[in-house]
């Protein structure tokens, strides 16, 4: 077997021996041995675990230096996308984030530049809504201006009305015109056109109306023939207005009127109700030459009941878009006609809104009522 021991050498540094047989052909024919230097050991075994230890540290820096360049690489998309958000939470809705590769942190920044596109446009959608609210708000407030501030006192006479549009601002007119010798005109119009465009025809009708109607010793027929020449060549294609207009003479006790296609006025006397519907064509629909309204002349009763609307009431739908009508307006103006007027125009209100029970309003709603009293 091999031996090892140690044993003196050269210059009495000890060795390391190995001694083992020497066989030949089964026959041991003698014995060697092997002496390596102790101290040339340790230092060969010393210098192989210093170059170890030195591969080591730099296999180790190595992985650190990697893992710090892969941390960077990893962590920088986010350090962009954190200082993009802060930008953007600041208000800085055009900042951006770079877009690089295909990776996870690639998608997140094109989703998120996606978010920050989209609250760019929410935002300047949200102005545009601001602007527009503030311009039918200045609408509204003209158009406001430019109904009745309140009836006007007849002696032996009571007036009444309302107005409701549909939008912000609306189409429907209603008008109370001061005449000579103590008459009154009295004017309801639909403009075809809700919102803005509505409100400007309105606006236009109501002036040329007032114009026409000062002239001295004008018919009724001849002033909506007149406010047709005017109003027709600027209206807006495809536009129209229709009119009952009526002037009242609280002295005769007569009610002169004429209707350019606009609803039948009711007259509500002796428990009936009965139509007023003089034949005519509606504003800015035809040219001058070809524009009519028949006149008609009704002398007024105590207790005469006179209703002028516009079709927002017998048009109002409920939820089965099912309209109001003429039947039930009438109904609804018979069962309250024994109370006030402003009693009758509330009742009917109140009929339209029990029918209609929540639904979005379909049209502008106008009623102008008037009663002989005496």
């Amino acid at each position: 077997g091999v031996e090892l021991r140690q044993a003196p050498g050269p210059g009495g540094a000890p060795l390391l021996a190995f001694g083992f047989p020497v066989v030949k052909a089964g026959v041991r024919v003698g014995h060697a041995y092997i002496g390596l230097s102790e101290a040339k050991m340790r230092a060969v075994l010393e210098a192989t675990t210093f170059k170890a230890l030195l591969l080591a540290a730099a296999l180790a820096l190595a992985a650190l230096g990697a893992a710090l360049a892969l941390a960077d690489r990893m962590v920088s998309p986010v350090r962009r996308l954190t200082r993009v958000a802060l930008a953007v939470g600041g208000g800085d809705l055009d900042a951006r984030v770079e877009e690089r590769g295909s990776d996870e942190l690639a998608v997140l920044a094109r989703t998120f530049n996606a978010m920050t596109g989209g609250l760019k446009k929410a935002q300047a959608d949200l102005l545009e809504r601001q602007l527009l609210q503030q311009e039918l708000d200045i609408a509204q407030e003209i158009q406001r201006g430019l109904l009745p501030k309140k009836v006007p006192a007849l002696p032996g006479y009571e007036l009444a009305a309302f107005y409701q549009p549909a939008k912000e601002v609306g189409g429907d007119l209603y008008d109370f015109i001061p005449m000579q010798g103590a008459r009154l005109g009295l004017a309801i119009a639909d403009v075809s056109g809700k919102s803005v465009p509505g409100s400007l025809g309105m606006a236009m009708t109501r002036s040329v109306l007032r114009a026409q109607a000062a002239a001295r010793d004008v018919g009724v027929a001849e002033t909506l023939r007149r406010t047709n020449a005017v109003i027709q060549p600027d209206i807006r294609r495809g536009m129209f207005v229709t009119l009952f207009y009526a002037v009242l003479d609280p002295v005769a006790h007569t009610l002169t009127c004429a209707n350019a296609g606009h609803n039948p006025a009711y007259l509500l006397r002796g428990g009936r109700v009965a139509e007023l519907a003089p034949e005519g064509v509606a504003l800015g629909l035809v040219e001058p030459a070809s524009f009519f309204a028949e006149e008609g002349v009704l002398d007024l009763r105590p207790g005469d009941l006179l209703v002028l609307y516009t079709d927002g009431v017998t048009e109002a739908m409920n939820r089965a878009r099912e309209e109001f009508g003429e039947e039930r307006f009438k109904r609804a103006l018979l069962a309250a006609a024994g109370g006030s007027l402003e009693g009758v125009r509330d009742s009917v209100l109140r009929a339209v809104g029990a029918f209609v029970d929540g639904a979005p309003p379909h049209d502008d709603i106008t009623l102008v009522l008037l009663r002989r009293s005496a």
